[in-house]
């Protein structure tokens, strides 16, 4: 007579009753349980790899055609790869936090550690073209317009502009980034209010940092000589050394290489010194006090700015084409004995934007294709314009005549 097996209430029997009346059967469904999830992750491990390889078979295959990585990943993405496996599924919070952090920030404006809050969101979104723009014209423009001073505005501006070379650096011609680095050049600095500092201001550290050096019994002379050429605000720069022979104490300026020549003008030549210094970035500061040097001491192009990154592309035959190099449409202006123009680097960043869009056929997320088209014609026509009254600028301080008032920017220093 077969015996019936309990059950509770006249239902089926719980998984614990199941596993005391008969263990070996409940252990072998329970082994086929786990080995049925390891073959799913199996599974999903190698769909992962082969999609990866198929991914990376295409941007290969993009980058072939079109001759530019605008893939925007590699090694320059490390840090960003490394900091999203650090942080799994807490870089999305981490990511509002920040924002809403840094947001917050501004409004108090309050800018401690601002930057460092912008530079992780940067890090966590590394491939987000609407984040980049925001952060650019967020640091030139929001930023910018916070500072009380002329000195600490173009340092908000150099911010943006350093902001966004990290992104050009990353993600190689992408439309999105160079014509937001042209809207920074062109328009904030070249054609806002503070225009004209801004421009004396790059013209000059588009040069490498030069030592002026002379004897000490001349350092009234040289004083007397910064107020004629309007250098009364770097009267605080000079120093007293001693002589490297030991032949007694000089007085040391470091200035650029415009403002040197003309000092120079005016002490004369003899017992005159000027020694060209290397300039290094200064890593500790939130913003950049000084503009990266473009141009040697006759006003041409560095060659690191004109390195080709890559040749023409296999689908370019007879038109224009990005070469990879950052002031690659510069070159054919140069010399620049009088520095580089933010309209001239205007420019260059609009016109890359330009072939960018006729060769590699990208969107810019914001303007339309007319208005990329339209303004490297615009900057080339302001940038002659500006270049024209400087010359006349150069002409009547040649026949002794009064020059021009910059009212427009009294009051801001």
């Amino acid at each position: 007579m077969k015996s019936k097996m309990p059950e509770e209430d006249g239902g089926a029997l719980t998984g614990a009753e199941r596993a005391q009346l008969n263990p070996e059967v409940e252990a072998r469904r329970s082994d086929s349980g786990k080995w049925g999830i390891l073959v799913m992750l199996m599974v999903t491990l190698l769909a992962t790899a082969w999609t990866q390889r198929l991914a990376q078979r295409e941007r290969r295959s993009l980058i072939n055609q079109t001759g530019n990585n605008v893939s925007g990943t590699g090694v320059s993405n490390l840090s960003s790869y490394s900091l999203a496996l650090l942080l799994g599924g807490m870089r999305g919070p981490l990511v509002m936090g920040l924002w809403a952090s840094s947001e917050s920030q501004k409004g108090e404006h309050n800018l401690e550690d601002f930057d460092t809050k912008v530079e992780m969101i940067r890090l966590l979104q590394p491939d987000f073209d609407s984040v980049h723009l925001f952060q650019v014209w967020n640091k030139a423009y929001n930023i910018g317009a916070m500072m009380s001073s002329l000195p600490n505005k173009y340092s908000a501006c150099l911010g943006g502009l350093d902001y966004g070379e990290k992104i050009d650096l990353q993600r190689p011609d992408n439309i999105n980034i160079v014509a937001s680095l042209g809207d920074v050049y062109f328009n904030k600095m070249g054609n806002s209010k503070e225009r004209a500092y801004y421009s004396r201001r790059l013209e000059a550290e588009s040069f490498e940092p030069v030592k002026l050096i002379v004897p000490a019994d001349r350092s009234a002379e040289l004083t007397a000589a910064m107020r004629r050429a309007d250098l009364e605000d770097a009267e605080a720069d000079i120093r007293t050394e001693a002589r490297a022979d030991g032949g007694g104490d000089v007085v040391t300026l470091l200035t650029d290489h415009i403002s040197a020549n003309r000092l120079t003008t005016l002490l004369g030549k003899e017992g005159v010194q000027l020694v060209p210094q290397v300039w290094i970035p200064s890593g500790g500061s939130q913003f950049p006090v000084r503009h990266v040097p473009m141009l040697d001491d006759k006003g041409y192009l560095l060659p690191s700015f004109l390195a080709p990154q890559h040749g023409r592309p296999p689908n370019v035959a007879n038109q224009e084409y990005c070469d990879g190099s950052q002031l690659q449409f510069l070159k054919q202006f140069e010399p620049f004995p009088f520095g580089l123009s933010p309209m001239g680097l205007g420019y260059n960043y609009y016109k890359r934007a330009q072939v960018l869009k006729d060769t590699t056929r990208q969107k810019h997320l914001q303007l339309s294709d007319q208005m990329i088209d339209k303004e490297p014609a615009l900057c080339l026509m302001l940038w002659l314009e500006n270049e024209w009254d400087q010359g006349v600028r150069l002409e009547t301080s040649a026949m002794g005549l009064e020059q021009p008032d910059d009212s427009e920017n009294k009051g801001l220093v």
